[in-house]
């Protein structure tokens, strides 16, 4: 999509800026049209002088870049999985692998007999995402997870039992944008746990933190989850 502006005799030319111009605001005012106009406006006065638009720096067959359709949008999860980096501290999967003990996997009151062996870190994590009792969503080759789900060498029992409830009520089919809406959850404010001293509701994770949220939580907690990202 932006490969052309690779070429040297493209980069430094009006097309150049015409296409950084139309990815800027195709990411912070999709529905504006302006740079399209102006693309229209520059290629029909070409034609009229009958100039070249090689000379503007339009390469052959410009028009195929699909970022000139004006139905054309970006992909908004590499975007979304970025403002969760800001948002939340987290760790790449190499980084909580090493926060994690094999040993921990299982709860002291977890049945022996229904134990899996796990051997790995790596196996540990996997089983996780497949239990789906963790948060986690990937930016490029990278998969992300927020540091708040882990402790003392695995996830937060709590934490999963919470995670793995929510999952099913996501409606989000998108790995990051239901990532972005189980850690919103998390982090706002929950009319449905005991207030704080100053009369202001708990946030989910705080009422982990302080031992007021247990496994044993009521589904009212759910209740103002929608299921999808909102803006916070």
């Amino acid at each position: 999509m932006l490969a052309d502006l690779s070429d040297q005799h493209v980069n430094n030319r009006l097309y150049g800026l015409l296409l950084a111009l139309r990815y800027t605001l195709l990411s912070v005012s999709p529905d504006d049209k302006q740079i399209l106009e102006i693309v229209s406006f520059v290629v029909e006065k070409c034609r009229e002088l009958s100039l070249d638009l090689r000379d503007a720096g339009f390469p052959e067959k410009w028009e195929d870049n699909p970022i000139w359709d004006e139905k054309f949008s970006l992909d908004k999860s590499p975007m979304l999985a970025g403002s969760l980096l800001d948002w939340v501290e987290t760790g790449s999967a190499a980084i909580v692998r090493r926060l994690l003990s094999v040993d921990k996997f299982y709860s002291a009151d977890f049945p022996v007999e229904k134990r899996k062996q796990i051997k790995s870190p790596r196996q540990m994590l996997k089983s996780y995402r497949d239990y789906g009792v963790v948060i986690f969503f990937p930016l490029g080759d990278t998969t992300y997870y927020p540091n708040f789900q882990f402790v003392d060498g695995a996830v937060h029992p709590v934490v999963a039992e919470i995670n793995q409830a929510m999952r099913h009520k996501c409606q989000e089919t998108d790995q990051v944008r239901m990532a972005a809406s189980m850690t919103q959850w998390w982090l706002a404010p929950n009319h449905a746990l005991p207030e704080q001293g100053d009369g202001r509701a708990l946030t989910p994770l705080s009422a982990v933190t302080q031992g007021t949220l247990t496994k044993d939580f009521d589904s009212s907690i759910f209740d103002a989850y929608q299921g999808v990202y909102g803006t916070r």
